[in-house]
Parts: structure tokens; C-alpha cells; sequence
């Protein structure tokens, strides 16, 4: 079973076998529609669409949540069900290409007790650059019976993050473009900086220019030394990419503080850096 990476080549390998289920979740925040306007043009053969904002989220609270609050358990597990996932299935996931998408699923498929789950090297693009199959046929809905296993622990609460911060104790870190980090361009969010006491590893550097996965050696040494250690980003979701990094290259799973800085910056109480 695949858990963590899966090369496209291994990929096409499985394609079509029982058990085998899975998602395209290219996303675009400038615009919320493309990602499934390219699904219904062209996708994987099998899989189907999972929208960040519809599918992967939950509910928006103005001055409360972030940009990407989870969806409840319960409502998740009936998405899962209701796009035929069995719990015994083996999950690939893809996005465009770096996979910030994509680990978002990947994750929350780990916080229900589902580890056979993989994320696509390369994603979409690297799978057309290879010439493998595509598709324009949508799969057919259908229901199972998947049942959750909620893993405790995966979540890191508000106060924690908080304590982190107010001790600069080095283990909560900002998976956000460093330019964004710094304050130095905020294109989304109303107000610029990072958490206080949070460091800087930006998820796309656990890639190579062309956007495939480093060595496993190559990613731990980016995270090595991070003990107890909570990952974060704009609103929850390429955080997930260093969570997966953390796994990739063997090392200990982080927290994951799901409203990120989008959250963060809804209480005036909380200071920035």
C-alpha cells in the first residue's frame, strides 16, 4: 500500500484495479471554478473532483474561522461515502502539480484512521508530461459504507498554538511563501506577517524545480529537530504538505493548527510578527 508518495509510473499501474479510488483536487484561490472546469475537460481515468472550498471545508465563520475551517467528521465521512470510499481502498490524491492541494485530503484521510492514502509526484502535470491515460468521463455516483476512526492529537488547539508562540520555543513553523512570512506581500489575506515565534519552511522547498519530490534524505533534513512541532500556513491547507513531508521522510507527524493565519488575524488580541 502507498501512504505517503506515489510515482506516476507506479500509478498507472493500479489504475482501474478494485479498491483503487481517486481524486482530482486541482484548486486555484484566484479562481474557484477552474480547477473543476479541468476535471470535466480532462482528468485521470477514474477519478473524481474534490473542491477545496466545497468538499474539504467546512463552514466560514466571519471573525471566528479561517479561510478553510474543517468540515465536521460526520460530514466528511458522508462525502467519503458518498464518492464510494470503502475503508479498505487505497487512496491517490493529485493536484495540478506541487501537491499543496492534494496533501490537504491526504491529511484529513490520515485524521480519520485511513493511511492507505498517497499523493501524486508531480500531480497532473506530471502525469500528461508522461503521456499516461486521460479521461473526460465522470465517474458515476454511488454510496459505501466507510466509517471514521478519528485519530486524536493530529489537531493543534488555538491555546496551544498560543503557549508556541509566547515561548518562541522554535517548533512552530510557517509553511506559507517566505515573501508572505515576512509581510513583504500579502495577496490574500487583510493582514500581513506570521505567528510570533513561528520560523520559515516554505512547503514548496520540499520540491524540485520542476516540482517532484526531494530524497527523503533531502526533506528530513529541512525538518530535522522538531519535537512536538505544529505546522501552519494561510488557512490550513499547504500546511499539510510539510505534515507529509514529516511522514515521507520518516520522521514524527506534527500537529496541523488548521486556522492558520487566516484565523489567527481574526482576534486583534494576537499579536504579528
Amino acid at each position: 500500500m502507498f501512504e505517503t508518495i506515489i510515482h506516476a509510473k507506479d500509478f498507472a499501474q493500479i489504475i482501474g484495479k478494485e479498491g483503487v479510488r481517486i481524486f482530482d483536487c486541482r484548486f486555484f484561490l484566484n479562481d474557484k471554478s477552474k480547477g473543476r472546469t479541468l476535471y470535466d475537460e480532462s482528468h485521470i481515468p477514474g477519478a473524481s473532483y474534490a473542491h477545496l472550498d466545497n468538499d474539504l471545508s467546512g463552514e466560514i465563520i466571519s471573525g471566528t474561522t479561517g479561510r478553510h475551517p474543517l468540515p465536521s467528521v460526520d460530514d466528511f465521512e458522508s462525502w467519503l461515502r458518498s464518492r464510494c470510499v470503502s475503508n479498505n481502498d487505497q487512496i491517490i490524491v493529485y493536484d495540478q502539480h506541487h501537491g499543496g492541494i492534494a496533501a490537504r485530503l491526504w491529511w484529513m484521510m490520515n485524521w480519520v484512521g485511513h493511511k492507505n492514502v498517497a499523493v501524486l509526484n508531480g500531480g497532473w502535470e506530471e502525469w500528461t508530461r508522461l503521456g499516461l491515460p486521460v479521461s473526460s468521463e465522470r465517474v458515476q455516483g454511488c454510496s459505501s459504507n466507510f466509517k471514521s476512526h478519528l485519530i486524536s492529537g493530529m489537531v493543534a488547539p488555538l491555546d496551544t498554538v498560543e503557549k508556541y508562540s509566547q515561548e518562541r520555543n522554535d517548533n512552530l513553523t510557517d509553511a506559507r511563501a517566505n515573501m508572505r512570512y515576512h509581510g513583504i506581500n500579502e495577496p490574500i489575506d487583510p493582514i500581513a506577517g506570521h505567528i510570533p515565534g513561528a520560523d520559515s519552511k516554505q512547503f514548496i522547498d520540499n520540491l524540485t524545480a520542476d516540482k517532484l519530490w526531494k530524497s527523503k534524505d533531502e526533506v528530513g533534513e529541512r525538518f530535522a529537530g522538531k519535537e512536538e512541532a505544529i505546522m501552519y500556513c494561510g488557512s490550513g491547507v499547504t500546511a499539510c504538505h510539510n505534515i507529509l513531508a514529516h511522514k515521507y521522510a520518516g520522521l514524527d507527524m506534527p500537529k496541523l493548527y488548521p486556522g492558520s493565519w487566516s484565523e489567527w488575524i481574526t482576534d486583534p488580541k494576537h499579536k504579528v510578527g
